[in-house]
Formats: structure tokens, C-alpha cells, sequence
């Protein structure tokens, strides 16, 4: 009975150790093909999680966001994950949705915004009255000034989602409970930041230009 009962804990223990090589393998392959990159936070959700729960959280919530995104466009989109992402004091997703609402500025305006990726990541450490009037001053001088009601709704719905009013506020919930699990797997991980976390990661040409001015 007990030999039996350890080969049967060993063969679940087998399962689920190939359950999540499986699912690290799909995920990362799905950053891979839409963003150039296999994103490092893919093998620590996996761990954190389990194989086949990692792949049904992507399952059902990715499909939520490239709705956001495809609706908001990815200006806002990133922009309100990176704020979400600096205020729960991840370093990971703030740096990649910092980097690629950055690299979408520069394609949009042929300039690069005020504050870089190191300055989302720093603003995490501020209260949110601070936070709203540093990214105000900065969306003013970017010329994205209609983005600001946004993140002062996000702020109300941090701390009162029942709060919701219209449909803008109901993607905003999405995001911060989207952002809520992979934030707590980044910080957990202490995972390192990678690259920018759309698929303009994988334009070569403006990433080297945005790269270039940031350094003038």
C-alpha cells in the first residue's frame, strides 16, 4: 500500500511538473509570436500558479485586454498599465508597458515623452495626489491631456470599484484586476524587467531611434 501510494504521488508530481513546462512553453511562445521576445514574467506565473491554472487565467483575461487595446489604442492602454503596474510597486510590468507606450509616442508625435521608463518606475513610490499631478504636467506638455480624466477615474476606481459609471470605467476595472495578478507575480518573482510588451517590440528601426534620443 505505501509503495502505492508513492508511485502515485510521484506520477502526479511528474504531471504536474509536465503540465507546467507545457504551459511556460505556450506562454512564452504567445510573447514570442506577437512581441519578438519570450517575456521573463511567463515561467514565474507558471511556478506561482500551476500549469494548467496559468493557462486558464491567460485564457480568459488576455482576450479582455486586446479588447481594451484594440477599443483605447495603445496610447492609453499602456499608459494606464504602466501607471497601475508603478502604483502596486512592479518594476517588471511598469518597465514593459512604460517602454512600449513610449515607443508609441515617438511613432505618433516623432518625439519622445518627458519621462522615461526609470521615471514610471520611481513615481510607484509616491502618493496618488503626487502621481496624478507629475503625469498631469507630463500628458499636458506630451499633448495627451484628454488621457488625464482617465487616470483620475483609475485613482477613484483603486479604491471604490463599485464606483463604476460607464463603460471607460468597467475597462478600467478590467485592467487593475488584470494587473492586480501579474503584478503580484512580478514582484514575488523579483522578475527582471525584458523588453516593451507590444508588438512594436519588434520594429527594430523605432526602437533604435528611441533609443538614440533618449541617450541625446
Amino acid at each position: 500500500m505505501g509503495a502505492r501510494l508513492c508511485r502515485t504521488r510521484y506520477q502526479v508530481s511528474k504531471l504536474n511538473t509536465l503540465s507546467k513546462r507545457a504551459a511556460v512553453w505556450a506562454l512564452e511562445a504567445v510573447g514570442l509570436s506577437l512581441w519578438g521576445f519570450r517575456p521573463n514574467l511567463m515561467a514565474h506565473f507558471v511556478e506561482q500558479r500551476g500549469g494548467w491554472a496559468a493557462l486558464a487565467w491567460f485564457a480568459s483575461n488576455m482576450p479582455k485586454y486586446e479588447r481594451i487595446l484594440k477599443t483605447w489604442g495603445p496610447l492609453r492602454t499602456h499608459l494606464v498599465a504602466t501607471v497601475i503596474s508603478s502604483i502596486n510597486g512592479c518594476p517588471y510590468c511598469t518597465y514593459g508597458h512604460a517602454y512600449a507606450f513610449g515607443l508609441h509616442f515617438l511613432k505618433e508625435t516623432g518625439s519622445v515623452f518627458s519621462m522615461d521608463e526609470a521615471a514610471f518606475i520611481a513615481m510607484g513610490k509616491q502618493v496618488d495626489t503626487d502621481v496624478l499631478t507629475e503625469l498631469t504636467h507630463a500628458l499636458d506638455e506630451g499633448g495627451l491631456t484628454e488621457e488625464i480624466v482617465f487616470l483620475e477615474r483609475l485613482m477613484v476606481l483603486r479604491k471604490d470599484p463599485a464606483a463604476v459609471e460607464s463603460k471607460d470605467d468597467e475597462r478600467l476595472l478590467h485592467l487593475i484586476e488584470i494587473f492586480a495578478a501579474l503584478n503580484s507575480c512580478g514582484i514575488n518573482g523579483n522578475v527582471s524587467p525584458d523588453q516593451a510588451h507590444d508588438p512594436i517590440n519588434r520594429d527594430k528601426a523605432i526602437r533604435e531611434r528611441y533609443t538614440a534620443l533618449r541617450a541625446a
